[in-house]
């Protein structure tokens, strides 16, 4: 069972091609401050129309971005929604002559745009969440498995997680990026947060590093065969953390065992070139295409010079 956070964005081009933030607004503004309202309301509303319910619709922390969740269910269901989604939220953005994008880090010292992804196993027959126990923080061992799975193969599933090379200009320290493989419950700079709540239905994991430049299906598919690797071969995961690990050493990081995700789109395809999950799960000829699509984008990107370049260089 899943259930995506997809933010996203809301600009405006000027005639000159400019794109700028479509408000000022912060975390759950209202209206006048928040300009998002109506549109957001009119996206929920053909959410609805289409079948998917929409349970939070709001402001995000920044300028210009936005936050429809919509209620949880299986997977391949909620990978549909989540691509109808996308396209209600663009559709109705440019209607308001708006461009709606999904994109992980518009713009440099802003935060960025992401999907954290909840996650739970459902007992269909019984109808019941094989994550609830009574273990630590109400999780089963099934869920706790769950979790050592995903944290031993988050490495390697980055470059379906996060396969754009915009992706990792979001994964970076400071601004509530979860770049640190680590699991807590009040910590937003873990990999992999477990939300409190006393319905026994609704324990959950929330894996944070997910983006909107996913290909839901693929995200989906190898976070879910991670976590049951985990469940198979019975991987305890590592004391949760509740510190900041921002503020911690890397020295400190290190006798924890904290690891970080790959730092760019090479880093996270070299990850992936030894892969057994992501290979079981795409099939061996899709994830040959996967992965030279994406060395083809990283090529692409690496011979490309960028303004910051000529300002930094020029003069040398």
């Amino acid at each position: 069972m899943t259930s995506p956070e997809i933010e996203f964005w809301l600009f405006t081009r000027d005639e000159s091609g400019t794109l700028r933030f479509h408000d000022d607004a912060s975390y759950f503004s209202a209206p006048p401050k928040d300009r998002g309202y109506a549109i957001r309301m009119r996206i929920a509303s053909m959410l609805m129309e289409m079948g998917i319910h929409p349970v939070k619709i709001h402001h995000e922390v920044p300028p210009g971005k936005h936050e429809i969740d919509f209620k949880f269910g299986p997977a391949l269901h909620i990978a549909d929604a989540s691509i109808m989604y996308k396209f209600a939220v663009k559709s109705i953005a440019a209607k308001y002559g708006l461009v709606a994008s999904f994109m992980p880090k518009p713009f440099y010292g802003q935060y960025g745009a992401g999907m954290h992804t909840h996650q739970s196993l459902m007992d269909v027959r019984e109808r019941r969440n094989l994550f609830h126990g009574s273990s630590c923080q109400n999780l089963s061992e099934i869920a706790l498995y769950f979790i050592g799975g995903l944290i031993k193969h988050a490495r390697e599933i980055a470059a379906i997680t996060n396969p754009t090379v915009n992706s990792y200009k979001r994964l970076v320290p400071g601004w509530e990026a979860p770049v640190y493989i680590t699991w807590a419950r009040y910590n937003r700079s873990a990999l992999i947060r477990v939300p409190m709540t006393t319905d026994p239905r609704k324990v959950r994991i929330e894996y944070r590093a997910t983006d909107g430049s996913c290909n839901p299906y693929l995200a989906f598919a190898v976070m879910l065969m991670a976590g049951l690797d985990g469940v198979k071969n019975k991987l305890e995961p590592p004391p949760p953390v509740e510190e900041n690990i921002y503020k911690m050493t890397q020295e400190e990081r290190q006798r924890r065992g904290i690891e970080t995700l790959p730092g760019s789109l090479g880093e996270a395809l070299k990850e992936a070139e030894n892969s057994t999950i992501i290979k079981e799960t795409l099939g061996n000829k899709a994830y040959k295409k996967y992965m030279e699509e994406k060395y083809k984008e990283w090529f692409e990107f690496n011979v490309r010079v960028h303004e910051w370049e000529r300002q930094k260089y020029i003069d040398v």
